[in-house]
């Protein structure tokens, strides 16, 4: 899985440095990815010895603290690990734009600082290569505005306002949140007329159903304070993380508990095993026999306060997962599986 993350965040990379060469801060990109300046530095040199040393040209120029792009001014072939990369990269965006022009112009864009033979390469790998629009919002085209405002209004400490189910409300917004082929906006709910709140209480709206998204210059964030600029935005990424954190894709509430779950199926258990399903779940392999059934292995999914999508997850496996804790969940999932028994047979009052 680090290996697997590590790629995805080399790829990354580099389909920043095509939209803005930099500088870039090595501290701000490790905060970004999640890992430490160390672990940047290490990826910046192989891009340096992927990039760079086959092709005898500095596409990635390593400095102190920083470090930037210069594809514009070094065309060359690219190393075909990397050419991968980047191709798909750009194909993950595709299906995020509704509107064709937009990716026609990305990749255009991009192809501008590549060489002909990794430009023919790139347009012949995207005949054979589709991705599943599958749960994609049909209304996509105002995502790039919007997401715009809403980063400008984060980095600028500024308030948005939109309107939601015939309402118009105000956000200080803290994060963008991306899952199950949706954008959703983390902030926290203001309220006429001097647009302040004193409690921090964070909420997530789902991007595709808001509307009229605007942001408000005149409108600065509560949290900001003179001087401490800085310390706000570092306020707001950790504590939309803690946020993230409680959740299992896009759903919360106001308790949080922690899930525990045996698997009683071997290739349950190396399916499970192969994917995050939670950033803070703990799998652990048991293979042995206890209380009469056998157990392959457990996971454990800590403070979240996502009942519903975990309810959802668990029936999907079917009886290769049992509960283990909380008890009241476990019988809350004995109840579903016997709901569901009783329509499919017709066993009760309805039939």
């Amino acid at each position: 899985m680090k290996k697997q993350a590590r790629v995805e965040r080399l790829f990354d990379m580099i389909a920043r440095l095509l939209v803005d060469p930099g500088p870039h801060s090595i501290k701000e990109t490790a905060q970004r990815y999640g890992v430490s300046e160390r672990q940047i530095r290490k990826d910046i040199d192989v891009l340096i010895k992927l990039l760079n040393e086959p092709n005898q040209k500095e596409y990635i120029i390593k400095k102190h603290g920083k470090y930037e792009g210069n594809f514009s001014r070094s065309l060359a072939s690219l190393n075909s690990e990397v050419r991968l990369y980047l191709f798909l990269a750009l194909k993950q965006v595709e299906p995020l734009l509704q509107n064709a022009r937009a990716y026609e112009s990305l990749f255009k864009h991009a192809c501008s600082v590549l060489s002909e033979n990794d430009v023919k390469c790139l347009k012949e790998w995207s005949r054979f290569y589709h991705i599943s629009r599958f749960g994609y919002p049909k209304k996509r085209s105002h995502f790039y505005q919007s997401l715009h405002e809403v980063f400008d209004a984060i980095l600028l400490s500024q308030v948005i306002r939109f309107t939601h189910k015939n309402q118009v409300k105000y956000l200080d917004p803290f994060m963008v949140y991306y899952t199950k082929s949706v954008f959703y906006i983390i902030g926290n709910p203001l309220y006429e007329p001097d647009l302040e709140n004193n409690k921090v209480q964070l909420r997530h709206y789902r991007l595709d159903r808001l509307q009229e998204l605007r942001r408000l210059v005149q409108f600065r964030s509560p949290l900001e304070k003179e001087g401490k600029y800085h310390e706000v935005l570092s306020f707001k990424e950790e504590q939309a993380k803690v946020y993230l954190a409680q959740m299992l894709e896009a759903e919360s509430y106001q308790g949080r508990k922690d899930y525990r779950l045996y698997i009683l199926d071997e290739k349950v258990f190396e399916r499970i095993s192969e994917k995050e399903w939670h950033r803070n779940q703990q799998i652990t392999p048991i293979r042995k026999k206890m209380n009469g059934k056998y157990v392959y292995g457990e996971i454990r999914i800590p403070r979240i306060a996502s009942p519903t999508e975990l309810k959802e997850w668990v029936l999907r496996w079917g009886s290769a997962m049992e509960v283990v804790e909380p008890i009241e969940f476990k019988k809350e999932i004995e109840q579903e599986v016997k709901l569901l028994y009783e329509r499919i047979y017709k066993i009760g009052p309805w039939k």
